[in-house]
Order: C-alpha cells, then structure tokens, then sequence
C-alpha cells in the first residue's frame, strides 16, 4: 500500500470496543512513533503506559476541569 493511498483511507476512530490491546501490537505502535516528524525534529517525546483501570480513574479524575 502507498503512503498516499494509506493517508487517503485512513479514518480518525472516535469510538472504542474496550477490548484490550496486546502488548506487541502497544510496542509497534510506539516504536513506529518514533519517527513520526516533531517541529524542529527536536520535540522528544515521552510515554507512560497506564493499564490499571483504578489509575485511569484516578488520572482521568485529576483532568477534569474545575468547577
């Protein structure tokens, strides 16, 4: 597949199923973003990787906006 094939077809998912996400397929993912462009080609990125649902709650509830 070409990459302008691939960028023409390809959709932004809004949705998700909640069915987890293997391990290898997190690591490919992650890897292939390494070289994802940055401005400048300076922006280093980090990544925290959270898989306990009482985190996500608790990380979720700290992004929330005050009221």
């Amino acid at each position: 597949m070409e990459l302008d094939e691939v960028m023409r077809t390809t959709f932004a998912a809004r949705e998700y199923t909640g069915e987890p996400l293997p391990d290898a397929v997190l690591y490919r993912i992650l890897d292939n973003a390494r070289f994802a462009p940055s401005g400048g080609n300076r922006q280093g990125n980090r990544v925290i990787i959270v898989k306990s649902q009482a985190t996500r709650a608790a990380l979720a509830r700290l992004a929330e906006p005050a009221a």
